[in-house]
């Protein structure tokens, strides 16, 4: 895969996950970051926190949704 803003998003977008992965480890001693994927709710993370990781993921899906359809567009 080249370099482009969809493959530099992603990875910008994994790395917060896995800085709130360590975070709920250390701070919360949560281990199972797939129990509280309703983050929002939980009290966890602040409401800004969720905004931002909220904000990349419509980022991310909306680039995804637009690579496919090129990539079906051009087949």
């Amino acid at each position: 895969m080249k370099d482009g803003p969809l493959r530099e998003n992603s990875y910008l977008f994994a790395r917060k996950v896995i800085r709130l992965s360590k975070f709920l480890f250390e701070t919360q001693k949560e281990f199972v970051l797939g129990r509280q994927f309703l983050l929002k709710d939980s009290g966890i993370i602040g409401p800004e926190h969720f905004k931002d990781l909220q904000g990349s993921c419509g980022e991310l899906i909306a680039m995804l949704a637009a690579t496919v359809k090129k990539l079906k567009a051009g087949l």
